[in-house]
């Protein structure tokens, strides 16, 4: 649903994207607010369309994309986005220039213009207890040197994030286990284990509305659950000090 973001993400990305060929591929998770009449009304030779009969959620649509994809890059790119003039050319300059780089990451901008994300730090409480992850830039003016320094993190956020399209495949994309939370935290996590970096990139700027979905945080505990299960006892703490220096 929320055809009103998807006409404005879209829009964005048009007005974006003046120096690059790119094809759009949507993927429609049964709405039923018009949104399937407006992805047939523009469905065409540079815009894939597929119809879910059912909502197979965040992960079930991305790797749906991924998998229709032919460019060799594929950005996954959230509706509830505005991207940028330029946002896209820092992140493809990433990933053709270091091939050992497996996704990057946008710095995600509320609508005010504070930071919602500039990566995503993990940590644990205690031994033994569930992971946590936050954004701990949140609110932070978004010209902070913390947050316009690219760098190698764990996780970014796939609200809007680049990969080369054969390695997300080889990965097997999202784990659909996932319900619209943390599965960029486990794809992020097993691109590292394959040896590959994960990559914030602040030059590349995207509006984020973020958690636009009806039921966004309905299985976060569920979520929480799993994301220990896979990975307690694989992974370290960030300094949550020093990412903010």
């Amino acid at each position: 649903n929320r055809l009103d973001l998807t006409k404005a993400c879209l829009a964005a990305l048009e007005a974006a994207i003046t120096d690059i060929p790119y094809e759009v591929i949507l993927i429609d998770n049964a709405s039923t607010d018009g949104t399937a009449e407006f992805m047939h009304s523009i469905a065409g030779p540079r815009c894939q369309v597929l119809f879910n009969a059912e909502n197979l959620n965040f992960a079930g649509a991305c790797n749906q994309g991924l998998t229709m994809a032919r460019a060799p890059y594929t950005l996954l790119l959230n509706n509830d986005t505005e991207v940028t003039p330029g946002f896209l050319l820092p992140l493809l300059q990433v990933l053709q220039q270091e091939p050992d780089v497996g996704i990057v990451g946008s710095k995600l901008l509320y609508p005010d213009g504070t930071v919602q994300h500039a990566g995503v730090v993990l940590w644990h409480h205690n031994p033994g207890e569930l992971l946590s992850f936050g954004h701990v830039y949140q609110g932070w003016p978004a010209d902070a040197a913390c947050v316009s320094r690219r760098r190698d993190l764990q996780v970014v956020s796939a609200a809007c994030v680049l990969l080369p399209t054969e390695l997300g495949l080889r990965c097997q994309g999202f784990d659909t286990r996932f319900r619209n939370s943390c599965e960029d935290i486990d794809l992020c996590l097993r691109m590292r284990v394959a040896g590959y970096r994960v990559v914030y990139e602040p030059a590349s700027v995207v509006v984020h509305h973020e958690s636009q979905t009806p039921g966004r945080t309905d299985a976060d505990h569920d979520n929480l659950l799993h994301l220990f299960e896979l990975w307690n006892g694989k992974v370290f703490s960030d300094d949550r000090e020093i990412y903010q220096q």
